[in-house]
């Protein structure tokens, strides 16, 4: 059973979105504000943008470079993790074994 392509876009969105949240939070917060985080996050952009062939820093690049790897980590988890939770698998048969004892 495949997961639904929709829930999956949707996730992938919200993670590219997020994903940097962490580190903008310690720009903010070391840098001395949001002033100090924009140029951060610009720069970093920039630079994933030198993943991408021929190697040149670019904030248009570097957002291309970013989608395209997060849709990439998305589709690989909604292909390789389970559909149901280990935990639930986990307490079906816990439950299962207590009937039995």
């Amino acid at each position: 059973m495949l997961r639904d392509r929709c829930r999956v876009t949707e996730a992938t969105a919200v993670a590219a979105l997020v994903s940097g949240a962490p580190s903008t939070l310690h720009a903010v917060i070391t840098g001395g504000g949001m002033r100090a985080a924009v140029p951060y996050v610009r720069d970093a952009t920039r630079a994933a943008g030198t993943l991408m062939p021929p190697g040149r820093p670019g904030l248009a690049r570097g957002t291309v470079v970013h989608l395209t790897m997060s849709a990439l980590v998305a589709e690989g988890l909604a292909r390789r993790l389970p559909l149901r939770p280990p935990g639930e698998r986990w307490g079906d048969s816990a439950s299962a074994s207590s009937t039995w004892a």
